[in-house]
């Protein structure tokens, strides 16, 4: 079990320096940390086959949350999360990381300065 743990946090360390991440969170799925693991080797499995089709080469400041919750959208421009569902393909995992684009990243840093300015100002 200790191992497991061991594994996840070492796979999620991997997935993000591979990413560039700010973050990745996948606690929130009630999974197993050997099967939280797994899930994250998948993903690095598909960096190493297509980062050349992602339109950015880091997905920095982004957050990276694996999670079976339904959501509208896979990435969020106001709080700097990408989700992922773990039930999807890899296709369809390597489609919802090419919506991420320079203009995108843009978008949430500015979105994030005027927060900060709202916040200084209230």
């Amino acid at each position: 079990r200790r191992s497991s743990r061991m594994d996840a946090s070492a796979a999620a360390l991997v997935v993000r320096r591979a990413f560039q991440f700010q973050a990745v969170d996948g606690t929130r799925m009630g999974w197993s940390s050997a099967s939280l693991a797994r899930c994250l080797m998948s993903l690095m499995a598909l960096h190493e086959e297509h980062h050349t089709k992602f339109r950015v080469s880091s997905f920095y400041p982004l957050r990276l949350v694996i999670s079976s919750d339904e959501f509208l959208e896979s990435l969020d421009v106001y709080g700097g999360i990408l989700r992922l569902n773990p039930a999807a393909t890899p296709l369809q995992w390597l489609e919802t990381l090419r919506e991420v684009t320079e203009d995108k990243l843009e978008e949430y840093r500015s979105n994030q300065k005027k927060v900060q300015e709202y916040n200084r100002i209230a």
